[in-house]
């Protein structure tokens, strides 16, 4: 029992060193290009984009409630 449980450590370890990578500062000041964030909303409300051109991201992930629509199930294309 004991070397399974020093076995699942040793991994525990070895992975989060392995996958880990260093911290980075939060940016005292973050760069923002308008253009971007114009087509980014174009594209976010467009209903041309979903496969069957009837709604938008923007109708089913409400930017006022960060995204979410509050259901346990969202409704989608056709209502589904």
């Amino acid at each position: 029992m004991k070397s399974i449980v020093g076995l699942i450590i040793s991994v525990f370890y070895f992975t989060t060193i392995l996958f880990s990578a260093p911290i980075k500062p939060i940016p005292n000041e973050i760069k923002v290009d308008a253009k971007k964030v114009q087509l980014g909303k174009k594209l976010f409300f467009d209903p041309a984009l979903p496969k069957d051109g009837t709604i938008s991201y923007g109708s089913c992930h409400d930017l006022q409630n960060s995204g979410n629509d509050g259901l346990k199930l969202s409704f989608g294309m056709g209502g589904e």
